[in-house]
């Protein structure tokens, strides 16, 4: 996916091998680079084997993680996001918009209280493509035609988002 931006972005990697790095220290990166959007890609799980799709999340404020009191000049780390959720919530509903279009598989969009997104001072969301634990989704992972509707579904939400689009999320489609 990264090669495919390339031509119209600038992309920085988070990961790029089987490394550990803690939710802050990616969202640390990504802000000091200067990104502008910052996507975690994953496979989900679940504990019952039937659960199978996309998912989609955007950051969902807790009291930790809510906007600062008014006057104050500091963002804490864990409120860094609370400035973006708007334009979060935006582009997890033009990726989910663009990953059932181009894979015709379920993609929900939901809010949480991740770490990972908590931090990052730019629209930001995790993307789970699938589940792990599911046979049908499972398949998917090593399907290079599955692969490839993946990667042009997530560069479309992008561009969409860069251009100004806006998604329609169908209400019998939110979990």
């Amino acid at each position: 996916m990264a090669d495919v931006l390339r031509g119209r972005y600038r992309v920085l990697m988070i990961r790029t091998g089987d490394i550990s790095l803690s939710p802050d220290e990616r969202a640390g990166l990504a802000n000091h680079a200067g990104s502008r959007l910052m996507i975690s890609i994953h496979a989900g799980a679940a504990i019952r084997p039937s659960v199978s799709g996309c998912r989609v999340y955007y950051h969902q404020a807790t009291p930790e993680s809510s906007p600062t009191a008014a006057g104050s000049t500091v963002t804490p780390w864990r409120r860094q996001q609370a400035a973006h959720i708007d334009e979060s919530r935006r582009l997890a509903a033009l990726t989910a918009d663009r990953l059932r279009a181009g894979t015709t598989e379920p993609a929900w969009v939901q809010p949480a209280p991740l770490a990972v997104l908590a931090g990052a001072d730019m629209p930001a969301v995790v993307v789970e493509i699938g589940h792990i634990t599911n046979p049908a989704d499972e398949q998917h992972y090593t399907d290079p035609i599955y692969q490839v509707r993946v990667v042009q579904a997530m560069v479309w939400a992008i561009n969409d988002f860069f251009d100004g689009r806006t998604a329609i999320i169908s209400e019998d489609l939110k979990e």
